[in-house]
């Protein structure tokens, strides 16, 4: 009974937090309403000087304005959106450092893998670690290369076959680079005694790969879609 209860309240507990997630992340959305920008770039001092700045740097540095413009222009894939992936590239590169040189203190790590042991152990019934493993297994390998295999001939029957390339680019990149990874720091896996794997745990090949080819397949079904509502939904 006692178990029944702590899995009840555990699922309820994550249930609600990915309700309150997924609100939060919808104001900020919303937040980002392009008559609010025009507004903070006509009346707010840091837009006015902004603009100032842009026409001095234009009037007298014609050769650098013109780069700038090239690398900030949204009409082309060299523009802007060019420039925001390879900032995101850079920053997420940073992070995996960062997170990286913590990771390999491993006296704190292992402190932490102790705690969060004694702290899930006794939510671990038969319930809850089938039901959690069969969740883990969507961002299998296996499961990943036969999701990239159907999705690439749906793309292709519906005469989208540009995305198919790039969809097994990513998957192979995401494959490559993390297992790349895992032997290069070769952290070891903490025992959970329920799950047993041979492999490193870092970086976490589940957790890439299915970023990687579910976030790409929901990038492909929401830029079709014309309501802003729709795509957030498929984004999250």
């Amino acid at each position: 009974m006692e178990e029944a209860l702590a899995g009840a309240l555990f699922w309820a507990a994550a249930a609600v937090g990915v309700i309150l997630v997924r609100l939060t992340a919808w104001r900020a959305v919303c937040s980002l309403d392009p008559k609010r920008l025009r507004h903070w770039g006509k009346r707010t001092s840091a837009g006015r000087f902004l603009r100032v700045t842009g026409r001095a740097v234009r009037q007298d540095h014609p050769g650098s304005w013109r780069v700038l413009a090239a690398r900030l222009s949204p009409g082309r894939f060299t523009g802007l959106p060019l420039t925001l992936l390879c900032l995101v590239g850079v920053g997420l590169a940073l992070l995996l450092l960062g997170l990286a040189e913590e990771v390999l203190k491993v006296e704190g790590w292992a402190r932490l893998d102790r705690a969060v042991h004694g702290a899930l152990g006794p939510h671990r019934t038969s319930p809850i670690v089938p039901l959690l493993t069969a969740v883990t297994g969507f961002g299998d390998g296996v499961t990943l290369l036969a999701v990239s295999l159907v999705a690439g001939g749906v793309l292709w029957s519906q005469g989208r076959g540009a995305a198919v390339l790039p969809l097994w680019i990513v998957l192979a990149g995401a494959q490559a680079t993390v297992w790349l990874g895992k032997y290069a720091f070769g952290r070891p896996r903490p025992d959970l005694g329920a799950v047993t794997l041979a492999t490193p745990a870092f970086p976490s090949a589940h957790a890439a790969g299915a970023a990687a080819v579910y976030g790409f397949l929901a990038f492909l079904v929401a830029r079709d879609l014309k309501q802003a509502r729709a795509r957030f939904e498929v984004a999250y």
